[in-house]
């Protein structure tokens, strides 16, 4: 399986810095007002100016796509934390408010379910049964709510704008019931795994770009339309205890696991936001 973990241990390093230096590169650019190029290597501030990326816009939007579990979320392997989560879907309102020229505030409220891996949650309890045991199992989908705001940077180029954040916030997640049916020396067997609900701490890294709707430049309200792409990592572990029970006819056995279950998610949306004011420059 893909290995998302590796990648974002270097990617929100790699995001944040480069957005930085971007806005750091812009600000030395503007640090020496109405003053003349000290030498032939140095351009006048309209130049810089003119090379400068925009000023950014307030912006609320709406958006949907897919939500990838990462590793042990989807994981159907005993020795894991295993969560047998398949690909789900997922929706979200974004919205940020910029303070300075290129840096503000943004904010999300999402939610996204992921469906069980029937065929995965079957063999794992198999694996834990006599060999001779035969069945099958199901279950209901994972869902995640979640609300989230931290440091965001734009940074307009023309018409395309590319918006990286960083979001940290809580999700409350529903625990799914999983129960397997089956048979055992010709007597029936059932293993049921209870569902819970618990509120944990969040962290969320994201990059989007922007384009206007050409369609709406003609109307003056929705003028200010933009249709969005982004990507997104959002990382939780919720702390939960889990109570099964394996029935048969001669017995029933009781068990408690209390763990921290990744319910992390890679997230690929597109939607249409709406602008409105801009940023102190």
């Amino acid at each position: 399986m893909f290995n998302y973990q590796a990648i974002f241990k270097v990617l929100p390093i790699l995001l944040v810095a480069t957005g930085l230096f971007l806005v750091a590169a812009q600000h030395s650019a503007t640090a020496q007002p109405d003053q003349d190029p000290l030498s032939l290597f140095e351009e006048a501030e309209e130049v810089l100016r003119a090379k400068m990326v925009g000023v950014a816009r307030n912006y609320v939007g709406i958006s949907a796509g897919i939500g990838l579990p990462e590793n042990e979320f989807a994981s159907v392997y005993h020795e894991d934390e295993a969560g047998f989560a398949r690909a789900g879907f997922l929706c979200s309102i974004d919205g940020a408010y910029l303070i300075f020229r290129n840096i503000g505030v943004a904010g999300t409220i999402a939610r996204y379910s992921n469906g069980i891996k029937k065929d995965g949650f079957t063999k794992n309890v198999l694996y834990q049964l006599p060999p001779s045991a035969t069945g099958a199992g199901t279950g209901k989908k994972w869902r995640n709510t979640l609300f989230a705001v931290g440091p965001t940077i734009s940074l307009p180029e023309d018409k395309l704008v590319l918006d990286l954040r960083l979001l940290l916030g809580a999700t409350f997640t529903n625990v799914p019931a999983l129960n397997f049916t089956g048979m055992y020396n010709d007597a029936p067997l059932t293993v049921t795994r209870a569902g819970t609900k618990k509120l944990s701490p969040l962290w969320m890294l994201g990059a989007s770009v922007s384009y206007p709707v050409p369609i709406f430049n003609d109307l003056d309200f929705l003028y200010h339309v933009r249709a969005f792409a982004k990507a997104e990592f959002i990382s939780a572990a919720p702390k939960i205890t889990l109570t099964n029970q394996t029935t048969s006819v001669d017995y029933t056995v009781h068990t408690q696991r209390t763990y921290k279950q990744t319910v992390g998610v890679f997230a690929l949306a597109i939607g249409l936001r709406y602008e409105f004011g801009y940023a102190d420059e």
